[in-house]
This record gives C-alpha cells, structure tokens and sequence, in this order.
C-alpha cells in the first residue's frame, strides 16, 4: 500500500454515508447538544443565577424636598415633604432549585433518550439490549411510576415493579418491532414515536405535581446520570489529543501536514496544560495550580461538541456492535446531550461541590486518558508521523498496541487520586444526594426534613457550601438564633453571599466593626461586586465617605452594569456638597441594566432637591411596582404639573399603601377637593398608625386649612403639630394669630419659639420686629434684630402695616403703606391696602386711593373689585355698577368679585338674585367664611331658617375655630326652639372671640338659654 497515495478524510467523512432523513435529525442532535452545552456552561460561570434570590435591601432616609410654595395675603409657607433616598445593599436568600433550569433539563432529557432509542433500535446484535436496559435504568431510576401513578408508592414493591413494567412495555415493544424489521420506520419516524410516549409519561407527571415532581424525578434519577456523565468525562479524555493528531496530519496536501516536531510539542504543550489543571488536585509544588479562569470544564464543553467528529477513528472498535456509522454518531450524539444537561442541572442548583467534583473528574482525566493516549499514538505511530501520512485515516486501522491501554492508563490515574484523597468519591455522592433530598423537602414545605439532610451533606463533605449557607437561613427563618447563624455562614465565608448574610446580621445587631471585617477579609481573597457594594455601605453608616467612594468604585470595576453601585455613589457625592459628580453617577444608575428601582427613586429625589433634570432611558426602562419610586415620581408630578395631573395616581398610591407619606399627601388632595371629613379621617389615620409622623401630618392640614384662606383653623393645626414636636407648627401658629389679630397671643407664643427652637429663632424674630416696626418707627436709636428701621424693605413694610392694620393700628398701617409708596410709586399694593383700610371704616378716602391705583394698572382686578366695594359702602349703586360691569364673567368666579357683587345686588334691592348667587358660589366653595358668613347673614334677616340651619351645621363642622359660624349657629337653634344647642353655640363663639364686646352681646343675646342649660355665663 502506498501510504502517500491515501485517500483524505475530512472531519465529516462519515456524515457523507447518511441518508437524506439520518442526516437531517442528526443535525436536530447537534443544536440540541450545542443547547445543553450552552446550558451547561451558563450554569457553570451563573451556579445562583436561577438557584437564589439576590435582593436589593434599602437603606432609606427621609430628604425634605419643596414642590412649591402657598402664599396668601403676602405670607407664604412652604410646601415641603419627605422624599425618599435609599442606599442600596444585597442580601440573598437560601440556594434551591429554579423551574427554568428543571424544564430545559427534562427537555433535554427526553429529547436525548429519544436519540439513544431510535439510535438503538438499529442495533441488530444481542449487544443492544444492553443500550435497552440503560434505558430501563433511566426509567426506574427516575421515579417516573409513582410521578404519574402516586398511589403506587403506597403499595408492595411488587405492585411498584409491575406497573413500572407496563408503562415501559410500549416503548420496548416498539423498539422490538424496529430491530426485528416488522415496523420499517426511518429513523426520524422512530425518534418521534418514542418522543411522544416518553413526552407523554412526563406531561401527566407535571400535570400531577408541576415543576417540582419534574424535579423529584432529576433527582431520583441522580445515581445512574452521574455515572453515565463520569464515564463521558472518561471517554472524552482522549479528545484533545484526538484533535492535535487531526490538526497536525489530516490535511488534503502532504506538505501542510505538521513535522513529528511539532506534534509532539503540541501533544507535550497538552499534557503539561492539563498536568496544572490537575495540579490543583494532585498539589505538586513546583507546579502552578490551575489556569487561571480556564476550567477544565470548558475544555470537555469544547470537546463534548467535537467527539462525534473526533471519536469516528474509533469507529472500528465497535463496528461489530453498531453496524453504521450513523448509529456509532448518534449514541455519542444522545449520550452527550444527556451528560451535559445533568451537568449543567446540578450546577445550575448551587451544588458547588459537584462542581469541584466534576472539574476534578476531568481535569484528572485529561492527564490520565490524555497521557495513555498520546502513548498509544506515538508507540503505534511515529513512523507515520515522520512520513507526515493522514494519520487521522491510519487510526482507523488496527493498531499495535490494544486501545484498552489507553482506559487503564486514565483509569489507573482516577483510582491514585482517589486513593490519595482516601476514597472521597462516596462522600460526594451522598453529598449531592442529600443536598438534592433537602431541595426537595424544603419544596415540600417540609423544613425539619430539609435542615436534617443539609445536616447530613455537611457531615458528608465538612465545607459544603450549599448545606452550611442553607441551614444558617433555616437558623434565621425558623430558630431565629442569629448565632447559630453566624457559625453556619464563618464555615463558608469564601461563598460571597454567605459573607454578605453575615454581615447584615451582624449590622442589625449593631456589630457594624465585626460586618465590616468580614466583607473586607472576603474582598482580601475574591473579587465581587455585591460584598464591595455592601462595605462601601457600611462606611457610609461609619461617616467615612472616602472609603465609602473607593469600594463603590471598586463594585463598578467587578460589575459595570451594578445599577445599586451608581446610585450609591451619586448620594455619597450629594452628601459632601458635589452635585456635579452626584448627578453623573445617579444619571449612569438610570442608565445601567438592569436598572435598579432605587436608583430611579435617588434621581426623582434629586430632581426634586436641585430641580436638575435627568435623561431617563424611553427604551428597556420598566417602572416596577415600588411605593418610595413611585412616592418620589408623584411629588415631581405634583412640584412640575400641579394636582390635576398627579390626582390619579395619588389615589391609587393611597389605596396601595398605608404610609404616612401617602396619607398625608392624600388629605392634602382631599382638602383641596372639599372632601374635608375624609381628609380629617386620613389625618386621625396617620395618628393612629403613626405617631411620630402625625406632627408632620398636622403641620401639613394647618398650611391646607391656611390655602383655603382659614387661619383660624390653620392656627389649631399648627398648634396641634407644636403639641407633636413638630417645632415649625409654634411658629406658624404664632403667625396665625398675627392674621386674627391676636396680637398678646402671638406675641407671647414668638417670644417662645425664639427662646425654645434655635432653628427657628430668626424667623421668630423677623416676625416680631415687624409686630412692633410700626410703634418703634421713628425712634432713631432703636436697633432691630431682623428689620433695618431706617432702610426697610418694601417686604417688611408691607408685611408690618398689614400686621398694624390686623392689630388695629390705623394710622400706622397707613404710614407703612405710603412708605411703599416712597419706595417705588409704580407698585400698586399699598394703594389696595389703603383702600381696604379706608374702606372697612367707610371713609370716602378708600375711592381717591383706589383710583390712584388704578391709574398706575387699569387692568388690576383687585383693585376694581375694591372700588365697586367702596362705592357700595358709600350707598352708590350706579358707580358700583360701572365697575362691576367692567368685569368680564370669567372674572366673576373670583370670590372677592362675586361677593361684592352680591352685596351690590343687596343695595339695589334685589336680595332674592343676591341670595342665588352665594347659594351657587357655595356648591363650588364650601369653606371660604367670607361667602357663608354673607350668605348666613342673609339667611337670618330672610328669616329663612331651614336654609340657615343647613348651610351653618355643615360649616362649623368643618371649621370649628371660627367664632361668627357658632354665632349663627346659636341663633338658628334658637329659631328652630333648641336651646341647648343654642347655648353651646353660644359659649363656643364666646370662647372664640377675642372681642370683649362682642362677647358681652352674646350673653345678653343667649343669657336664657345659657343659663337653661346649665352653662356658666
């Protein structure tokens, strides 16, 4: 023979004898073990991906934020509320199975026994029955009898045994009638029939127990699949050397192929890789240890898809046995597809040590089985090699040395590391059988079952993993002893997320300095990016900023994409006053996938503090169904758009969650909305549920009640907030009683707020200057804290004449106001001032300033309402006329013009159309006091007083704190014969007026029903 005149034989020779139908299911094999390869490599590199629960854990903090201001009558407050910012840290929770990862494995499963079936029923000679009763194997081994049959379980092995013979009986029946020809079906029609019963026996097993009794049946199944996958670890270890050999010789042209030189380089380069990859075991010291990231692993998912090319050279030694070469491909084919998806299940769950079994395994028989390989080829072939002939071709051929020597040999490898590891192989067996047990039981529900098998895997190999991480969360869930916990998680702390669990129980117990070691000794040892996000937090909680910044940063280098890391950083930066790099790391936060629902809040709540905008993602961007994100995202709503566009999701946030925050903005909604009684019943909520924030919640309700222009029962509010350690609500009180001019109240409750809250003391004191601004002006030696005398703003002179005017003080209030005037003559408010000054005491001189006004702004709406006011006051109805007609109708809704209108209307004798249009103003404002005092007034002189006693009732209900509702209220009960309601409306307008006066004509009025009731007068 002409060795030089050989024939070349590509990789895909024996794909070339398969028919046109062989051909196309092989191809169906080879995606699906490019598939479990895929899924097994996933699962190697991602072992908790499905098997545990990562967790974002919030650390928040309240950050007051405005979202605008209420400004009435030249006050204004502040409309402030709690956002929310979170620093972010991980935890996780305990390792189980995933439904995902047990469907793909079943998937596979069936799709590779189908395969191996079709593939042998092919098999003429009695060795197939062999392959069959590996099948049987799968089949009993699986526990699919009593997944589809439940009740068998309950009954005698024989009972077991037999109906597990009638269910596998079809699928061997059939596959007898194949290999005895009486059924001549092509391949692709035998794959599929098998497919569908096997299909079927598994859909019934998930329609009785769903996911969980698919994964029962991985399980059961676990001591034959770990054979079978140990043994295709064996027969793969031959493969890289296989593919050297075909590299180097099998080329069409003699010249290209390799010198003997380089084969053996090549071959030596190998087995010296794999001789460090075995290092790892076998601990020779003057080796490295390991590849570095390279894992054996990858080297059998590399040669796991080439073998069915690699392995045809061994073809000739089981020609005798599969008659084909189709047959010989596809068992290789099945057999790889069902190693690897164990493989990558068990992986997938967390089982750690299978892992390190399994790289083990293979890194020890790439040595062995490589080293008896190259033996093999260079005893039998060197020759050829030096003659550069195809020895791809020539290996087909009987070989001088036996090919069992290249078993034994990688046997012979297998037993010495047992040996010297002293027979650990049984220990991780029940290692992994247990794990999978307690898997099992804790799907079940059955946590005392559970803990006693991961108890047993951690008496099977001392630093499992799975079985220590797991029973420290059992100690937590179900002992709650937090020590016992902290000695499962110190056994395992080279697991991240066992040192993550450790330290966050040792935060909560205020062991901050412990925590803080562990994360650092891990970070010493591993790179990972939730245990340097997770220290970085607690610097943070240390106030040590700086080393805060350099392991957030050191998250990011392990994990660009960590959201959580981002966000944290951009508060780190916010805190410490650099808003320029606060707002670039919260902008890279939004950005990052998966985006964190943290981050997307941190960003509102700046947007809200700085009025920065970001640029939020319009693609991949899901806003998940979390109350601070959405809290926060509702206040920018409300502080850019106002209540309109936010009302909709307000309510359906209140509805979702019970926080005091919602229901604080709630009532506010409600207020603003008239819905006073369900806004007091959110407040009386916040109460209840939550104490230390109902100082908040009063406070909130005094600046509504003082948007709705009532400062009497804004006044009670801020004094109930004052009761609530809300230290603003003295201070707004105080400013309350300088509107009702109560000025000994309010000048006694200023001089405490400056003596009490240090925070508060120069507002306090502003706003006593401008109490006493008008009787000290012009004593030159007098030196005021907050208020120039001499140089005083167009501010305070109109904020201290108003507070002179509230107080009684004529003429001083008048000389502010022309002081403004001095100022700046353009300004028109000075002149409004006067004229309502003027006015409230029916001087003519109201009409000369309000003219003056509006010479300066014709258009001012204000000011021509006034004036109509003071020609009414003067008894002109004409001239009165002429201004209001002036105004358009859209004007007319305005409160201030409609009720002068109707006072208009009662001086030209027409009370009924005066009466009709307070009755209309009502119905679209029920709170302002000005409208219902003028329409009870007019009730009572109409002697109307069902009409009366029904608008009255419902106004002191909702503003209890206004003296003249209870005056009327008195007077309507008397005039419906109810004395005591009578005398008790009269005692609360008594108690409520400040005017002595007034209150001595109450009890003249109500002196017999006051003293019927039995009150004191």
């Amino acid at each position: 023979m002409d060795l030089n005149r050989l024939p070349f034989l590509p990789l895909n020779f024996f794909y070339h004898q398969f028919s046109h139908d062989t051909k196309r299911w092989f191809w169906v094999g080879m995606v699906a073990l490019v598939g479990a390869v895929a899924f097994m490599l996933f699962a190697l590199h991602n072992p908790t991906y499905w098997s545990m629960e990562v967790q974002e854990i919030s650390d928040t903090s309240l950050q007051e934020v405005n979202i605008g201001e209420v400004a009435r009558d030249y006050r204004s407050f502040p409309l402030d509320f709690n956002a929310y910012q979170q620093y972010v840290s991980f935890s996780a929770g305990p390792i189980l199975p995933h439904h995902i990862p047990t469907y793909l494995f079943m998937l596979f499963q069936l799709l590779g026994w189908s395969l191996f079936m079709a593939a042998v029923s092919m098999i003429r000679t009695k060795w197939g029955y062999l392959f069959y009763f590996g099948f049987a194997l799968f089949f009993h081994f699986s526990g699919i009898t009593a997944a589809l049959i439940p009740s068998v379980t309950a009954g005698s092995l024989v009972m077991r045994y037999g109906v597990e013979l009638l269910l596998i009986a079809p699928i061997f029946a059939l596959t007898g009638l194949f290999k005895l020809n009486v059924l001549r079906w092509s391949f692709g029609w035998r794959f599929l029939s098998i497919f569908l019963i096997v299909g079927i026996y598994m859909g019934i097993a998930w329609n009785n127990g769903g996911w969980e009794i698919l994964h029962q049946m991985a399980g059961d199944s676990f001591p034959l699949l770990v054979v079978i996958s140990c043994l295709f670890l064996f027969f793969l270890g031959k493969d890289p050397t296989n593919l050297i050999m075909v590299g180097a010789t099998n080329r069409r042209d003699p010249k290209a192929r390799m010198s003997i030189w380089v084969v053996v380089a090549a071959v030596v380069l190998w087995l010296f890789a794999a001789l460090i990859m075995a290092n790892v075991y076998i601990e020779l010291t003057w080796l490295p240890k390991g590849l570095g990231a390279l894992s054996p692993l990858h080297i059998v998912a590399m040669v796991a898809l080439m073998t069915v090319f690699l392995s045809q050279n061994q073809f000739h030694f089981v020609k005798d046995l599969m008659s084909t070469h189709w047959v010989f491909s596809m068992v290789i084919l099945s057999v790889g597809i069902i190693s690897m998806s164990h493989m990558a299940l068990l992986f997938s769950q967390g089982d750690f040590e299978h892992i390190k079994w399994l790289e083990e395994y293979a890194a020890i028989f790439f040595l062995a089985v490589g080293l008896g390989h190259a033996i093999y080829i260079f005893l039998n072939y060197t020759p050829f090699i030096k003659d550069k002939i195809n020895l791809y071709y020539l290996m087909t051929q009987s070989p001088l040395l036996p090919f069992f020597m290249v078993w034994l040999i990688g046997l012979m490898g297998w037993t010495m590391n047992e040996a010297k590891n002293t027979w650990v192989v049984l220990n991780r067996f029940h290692h992994s059988i247990y794990t999978q047990w307690g898997d099992q039981a804790y799907l079940q529900n059955d946590q005392q079952l559970a803990l006693a098998n991961y108890r047993l895997a951690t008496r099977a190999i001392k630093n499992s993993v799975k079985g220590h991480y797991n029973q420290a969360g059992f100690a937590i869930s179900t002992a709650n002893d937090p020590n016992e916990a902290l000695e499962y998680y110190q056994k395992v702390l080279d697991f991240p997320y066992a040192a993550i669990n450790a330290a966050n129980l040792l935060r909560v117990y205020n062991r901050v300095g412990t925590a803080t070691d562990v994360l650092r000794d891990h970070l010493s040892q591993h790179a990972h990016p939730h245990v340097a996000n997770n220290l970085a937090v607690l610097y943070v909680q240390q106030v040590l900023p700086d080393s805060a910044i350099v392991y957030f940063k050191n998250a990011l280098l392990t994990d660009i994409d960590l959201s959580a890391a981002y966000s944290n950083l951009g508060l780190v930066y916010l805190e410490n006053e650099k808003e320029e790099e606060a707002k670039k790391f919260l902008q890279a936060a939004i950005e990052a996938q998966p985006v964190s629902t943290a981050a997307l809040a941190n960003a509102y709540m700046f947007q809200l503090l700085k009025g920065t905008e970001f640029s939020f993602p319009q693609k991949g961007l899901k806003q998940p169904d979390d109350y601070l994100l959405r809290f926060n995202q509702l206040l920018l709503t409300l502080k850019e758009k106002g209540l309109q566009d936010a009302q909709q999701e307000l309510t359906q946030l209140a509805s979702d969650d019970l926080s005091a925050d919602a229901m604080m903005l709630d009532a506010y909604r409600l207020f603003l909305q008239d819905s006073t009684k369900y806004a007091n019943s959110r407040i009386e909520y916040v109460n209840q549920l939550y104490p230390d924030a109902v100082g908040r919640a009063y406070y909130l309700m005094g600046i509504a009640y003082f948007q709705r222009g009532l400062p009497e029962m804004a006044r009670m509010y801020f004094e109930r907030a004052g009761t609530k350690e809300e230290s603003r609500g003295d201070l707004a009180a105080a400013q309350m009683e300088l509107d009702l001019g109560r000025k000994d109240t309010a000048f006694a409750h200023l001089n405490a707020v400056v003596a009490n809250h240090v925070e508060l003391r120069a507002e306090a004191s502003k706003e006593l200057d401008l109490l006493l601004f008008p009787y000290l002006y012009g004593e030159m030696n007098t030196a005021m804290a907050s208020v120039d005398a001499h140089d005083p703003t167009r501010e305070d002179l109109i904020r201290a004449g108003r507070y002179a005017d509230s107080l009684k003080g004529f003429g001083p209030a008048l000389e502010l106001f022309r002081r403004v005037i001095a100022l700046d003559s353009s300004d028109t408010a000075p002149y409004l001032e006067m004229g309502r000054i003027y006015n409230r005491y029916g001087d003519a001189l109201a009409i000369e300033n309000l003219k003056y006004g509006l010479e300066i702004d014709p258009s001012d709406k204000h000011l021509r309402t006034e004036l109509a006011a003071a020609y009414i006051r003067q008894g002109d109805a004409g001239e009165a006329g002429k201004w209001l007609d002036g105004l358009t109708s859209e004007d007319e809704v305005l409160l201030e013009t409609a009720i002068v209108k109707s006072d208009w209307l009662l001086l030209t004798q027409d009370t009924t159309a005066a009466i009709a249009l307070l009755e209309g103003l009502t119905e679209t404002d029920r709170l302002n006091k000005k409208l219902i005092g003028r329409l009870a007034s007019l009730y009572d002189q109409q002697k109307d007083f069902d009409k009366g006693n029904e608008l009255i009732f419902q106004a002191v209900e909702e503003n209890t704190e206004n003296p003249s509702f209870w005056l009327y209220y008195a007077r309507f009960s008397k005039a419906w014969n109810q004395g005591e309601d009578a005398a008790y409306g009269a005692q609360r307008a008594i108690s409520l007026t400040d005017d002595d006066s007034l209150k001595e004509a109450i009890r003249k009025e109500f002196r017999e029903e006051i003293k019927s009731s039995g009150e004191s007068e």
